[in-house]
């Protein structure tokens, strides 16, 4: 079974995530800041299953969905583009 953390694509990787931005608010706790947490997230099933939103409530985290169909918002997608851009004009140029 591959490491959740190589996968973004599971809710395991997604409530790490959560709990990950709760170590980060208890530090900032701590230190007498308060920093609301909201992940942006985009409409993948597995991101609003039950369990993930009932953690992200219990933990006081917001959870802000993209609309769908909209990868100008999703900045991974920038990123593939790029890189399939690239190696369209370095297969071009071999």
């Amino acid at each position: 079974m591959p490491s959740p953390m190589k996968s973004s694509s599971s809710p395991t990787t997604l409530i790490l995530m959560l709990k990950a931005s709760v170590n980060y608010y208890i530090k900032n706790a701590a230190l007498g800041l308060s920093i609301p947490i909201t992940l942006v997230l985009d409409n993948a099933r597995y991101q609003k299953c039950k369990l993930v939103q009932e953690l992200a409530d219990s933990l006081g985290i917001e959870l802000l969905y993209l609309p769908s169909y909209s990868p100008n918002l999703n900045l991974i997608e920038r990123l593939w583009k790029y890189a399939h851009e690239e190696m369209f004009v370095l297969q071009i140029l071999s």
